[in-house]
């Protein structure tokens, strides 16, 4: 299984390019049978068991959980690594700090193996008007101006919808243009302070930022 992986995507420019810094030897275990990875400045490959093959870390689950992981939709909880580890799919041991440092590389590796769609996305025509509205308002908090761009649509009930952090509102987009939301909700979507349209406060330049509780809830 996992040698077909790495024919597919092992030599693609973006898992290499991800994984110019990696210098790993993982141990996959699929259903208690070991396969090693072998991730470094040369690329990815399979290697053999050999005598005095440092493991840098571990990674266990079952067959169906790693078939899961590569198929064009996974379910819940198997959609990557990261969620596999939380949900208690994937069973993680040896250096977990070298797990984080190759984990983005690991993710493509893995990502990228599902099918690809075999129709591109249609292009409207004619060209068609997305209903969002996008303004700026000007306020201050902890005694500084700001000004923040939100982006809304729909009308009802306010849906206030906050992005994660080092993201911006684009991750609402396809929340702010579904008719079943909007023609309910009034879906208000907004770029925190230093991210995307919202520009750092005046004198930002001369201070290193701090995110705390009282700020973020601001």
């Amino acid at each position: 299984m996992f040698q077909d992986i790495i024919e597919r995507t092992g030599d693609h420019p973006n898992v290499a390019w991800r994984g110019r810094f990696a210098d790993a030897c993982i141990e996959l275990c699929i259903d208690g049978e070991s396969q090693y990875l072998i991730y470094d400045a040369h690329g990815v490959r399979i290697g053999p068991n050999r005598p005095g093959l440092r493991i840098t870390f571990r990674l266990e689950a079952s067959g169906n959980d790693w078939r899961e992981l590569i198929t064009a939709n996974p379910r819940p909880g198997l959609q990557s690594l990261s969620a596999m580890r939380r949900t208690g799919h994937l069973k993680l041991s040896g250096d977990h700090v070298a797990f984080y440092q190759n984990l983005l590389p690991l993710e493509l590796l893995f990502s990228m193996s599902r099918p690809r769609p075999t129709k591109a996305n249609s292009i409207p025509t004619p060209p068609t008007i997305d209903p969002i509205v996008g303004r700026y308002i000007n306020l201050a908090f902890e005694g500084r101006p700001h000004r923040i761009y939100f982006e809304e649509a729909g009308s009802g009930i306010p849906l206030i919808c906050l992005h994660t952090a080092g993201a911006d509102g684009r991750q609402y987009r396809a929340i702010l243009n579904d008719e079943t939301i909007t023609e309910n909700f009034r879906v208000v979507v907004f770029d925190l302070p230093w991210h995307g349209k919202s520009s750092p406060p005046p004198g930002f330049q001369d201070e290193i930022y701090q995110l705390s509780t009282d700020r973020y809830v601001a």
